[in-house]
C-alpha cells in the first residue's frame, strides 16, 4: 500500500496480508518493507514462473487484456503473455486497486487467472480475497461478467515448486462485496490515522518488535 498525492494505492497482496493481520500493511506503510525469507522465496517463485511461461498467441503489440479476450474468440488456444500483467482500477474516489496475478490469459472470450501459493491443506481467506481482487480488476478492464472470469489457485510444494493441488475459486457478487468491504475498512483506518487490530500470527511478523 502507498499514498501518493492524496491517492491511495492498495495492492492485491495487501488484501492477502490484511486477512492475516489487518495491522501489518499499516506498519509496512509507516516503517517500510522488511524482507523476510518467506518473501524471498515468493520472489524466487515468481521469477521461476516468468521464466517458465511460454509465449502464447497474442501478437507482441497486444498489451491490453480486453484485446486478448477479443482475439481469443476466434483462436482455439489459451492466450497467455510471458510478462506478468498489471491491472489497476479506481474502486472509489482516489482509491486504486492494483494487481498482478501469476498467470493471466484469455480462452474463447473468457479470462483465465491463476495464482500460485505454498501448499496448505485448506484454502485461506487471504488467498481467496487476493484472487477475488484479480477478478474485480479483470472485470473492470474487460467488462466481462464474473462467470466468464475463471480463477485458480495452484498450491505448490515449497521445496520442489511442483504443483500439488489446484483450487478452483468461483467468483460471486457476494465475494466481491466482501472484498469491497475490506478495502473500505483499510481506507477508513488510513483516513482516520487509526491502527486496526492485530492478527494472530505475530511470531512470524517482521514488524513484531515495533508493534504496540
Amino acid at each position: 500500500m502507498k499514498v501518493v498525492n492524496n491517492n491511495v494505492y492498495i495492492y492485491s497482496s495487501d488484501i492477502y496480508s490484511y486477512m492475516f493481520c489487518p495491522r501489518q500493511i499499516f506498519m509496512k506503510l509507516k516503517y517500510g518493507p522488511i524482507r523476510t525469507p518467506a518473501m524471498a522465496n515468493g520472489s524466487a517463485m515468481h521469477k521461476f514462473i516468468e521464466h517458465k511461461a511460454t509465449e502464447g498467441e497474442i501478437p507482441s503489440h497486444i498489451s491490453k487484456l480486453k484485446e486478448a479476450v477479443n482475439i481469443s474468440n476466434s483462436i482455439d488456444a489459451v492466450i497467455q503473455s510471458v510478462e506478468r500483467y498489471y491491472m489497476q482500477y479506481e474502486v472509489m474516489p482516489n482509491v486504486f486497486l492494483i494487481g498482478k496475478p501469476d498467470y493471466i490469459g484469455a480462452y474463447r472470450g473468457n479470462v483465465i487467472i491463476t495464482e500460485r501459493k505454498p501448499y496448505r491443506d485448506r484454502l485461506l481467506t487471504g488467498e481467496l480475497m487476493q484472487v477475488a481482487s484479480y477478478a474485480l480488476l479483470a472485470h473492470a478492464e474487460t467488462g466481462l461478467d464474473y462467470n466468464k472470469i475463471t480463477c485458480y489457485i495452484d498450491k505448490y510444494d515449497r521445496e520442489t515448486g511442483e504443483i500439488i493441488k489446484r483450487e478452483h475459486v468461483i467468483i460471486t457478487e457476494k465475494l466481491i462485496d466482501e472484498l469491497l468491504l475490506i478495502i473500505n475498512d483499510i481506507v477508513h483506518h488510513l483516513k482516520n490515522n487509526s491502527m486496526p487490530d492485530k492478527g494472530t500470527m505475530c511470531e512470524y511478523c517482521p514488524y513484531k518488535e515495533m508493534c504496540d
